[in-house]
């Protein structure tokens, strides 16, 4: 198939779980086209991006036609669009349509049920390919999603995924509680396992150094990580955490860290790409990432970082929420706590600080569940699969409603 992936913005550091599948695709054999509505942020670049042969091609945001011209848009899905992104959006629709149709695209996969998908279903309106959407965290668990108009695209697209059970279940509760047979599919980020590094001995690796690796942002809970560096530091065992990451609450960490004298302890290192992650993964005694529920409702499904730290053979202490008890099991690839105990955090690093058999046990089993799960080989085909099934829907007709 030749597919295109309609993203918001392409490349994205914090979204290596895309280049993952479209590099996995393109393994596969599939000629991939990407179609990103925004231009990339100025940020470090993964290594792995320069393997890519897609295209990237940029939509614009403008059109000649006038939404007189295009009475259909006039009414159901468009009405329900954002306005400050309705013309855009629909401008862009009636784009990815027609670079579809020019570059013999047979589908259409769109990341996120936003304003990727939203692309999607106005292209699909106007005579554009079939397409899919995957669904993860923020367009599904947040307050205030326009849920008519998640359904809407729903309905249109040939396939709905998401990437762990818990979301599925979510999902079918809160967009399709009176259609409880509406198909989800469930397929796990994938990634290409085989080419990380065999995983460390415990003797190369620094004892004392805690890594934790997202953006920083609520809903990865960092703030609790230094307020458990601070019951940590009173403890006495030596350690060292070092963030990777960059984001809005940058200036609050480092406040913190400076308030509670911290700063021989914690070290801010900013946006890193996935090679210098996976070099600090085999350094590390341990991954944390205390996720938590947003003051938005926003949540992680299934970071994939902890994917990559079980796979590094690097236990990970996170949160008993949402998809994450999915991949770690507690006491067997890593410790779970409830979200927002810091004390909890503090005593769960102390442990993989000092108790070698749990930290042996875990670093052995990481690597086994990593590779039973998330291997791109095998996540790729069931999701090409699923891009396959398409048109064994009903035709999309010409009308939004």
């Amino acid at each position: 198939m030749r597919i295109a992936y309609v993203l918001k913005k392409f490349p994205r550091l914090s979204e290596t779980f895309i280049l993952n599948e479209l590099l996995g695709l393109e393994a596969l054999g599939h000629e991939v086209e990407v179609l990103s509505l925004r231009p990339a942020d100025d940020e470090p670049r993964h290594e792995d991006l320069a393997k890519l042969r897609a295209q990237v091609h940029i939509i614009p945001r403008k059109t000649s036609r006038s939404f007189e011209e295009d009475s259909s848009s006039i009414e159901g899905i468009f009405l329900q669009l954002p306005l400050r992104n309705r013309s855009k959006t629909w401008a862009q629709g009636l784009e990815v349509a027609s670079l579809c149709k020019s570059l013999g695209v047979d589908h259409v996969h769109a990341h996120f049920m936003t304003i990727a998908s939203h692309v999607a279903a106005i292209s699909r309106l106007h005579g554009g390919p079939p397409f899919t959407v995957t669904a993860h965290a923020k367009d599904i668990f947040r307050f205030g999603i326009n849920e008519d108009l998640f359904r809407r695209v729903a309905h249109l697209a040939e396939g709905l995924v998401t990437v762990s059970h818990f979301n599925r279940r979510f999902i079918r509760r809160r967009f399709f509680s009176d259609e409880p047979n509406f198909p989800i599919e469930m397929v796990y980020n994938g990634l290409p396992l085989k080419d990380l590094p065999p995983p460390p001995s415990a003797e190369s690796r620094d004892r004392g150094l805690i890594l934790a690796v997202g953006r920083l942002v609520e809903k990865k809970g960092f703030d609790l990580l230094v307020e458990a560096a601070s019951m940590l530091a009173s403890l006495e065992t030596p350690f060292r955490i070092v963030i990777a990451g960059g984001g809005e609450q940058e200036d609050e960490l480092r406040s913190m860290i400076v308030a509670q004298g911290l700063q021989e302890h914690i070290e801010l290192l900013g946006p890193v790409p996935r090679e210098e992650i996976i070099r600090l993964m085999g350094e590390a005694r341990m991954l944390v990432l205390p996720c938590r529920e947003g003051s938005d409702g926003n949540r992680d499904a299934l970071p994939t970082v902890l994917i990559e730290a079980l796979a590094c053979g690097l236990p990970a202490i996170s949160t008993n929420m949402v998809g994450i008890p999915e991949i770690i099991v507690d006491e067997e690839h890593g410790l779970l706590i409830e979200p927002e105990d810091t004390g909890a955090l503090a005593q769960a690093m102390h442990r993989l600080l000092v108790d070698d058999t749990l930290w042996q046990r875990c670093s052995a089993a990481g690597p086994l569940r990593a590779h039973r799960f998330c291997d791109r080989k095998h996540t790729l085909p069931e999701l090409a699969r699923i891009f396959e099934k398409r048109g064994e829907r009903s035709p999309c007709t010409a009308s939004p409603a």
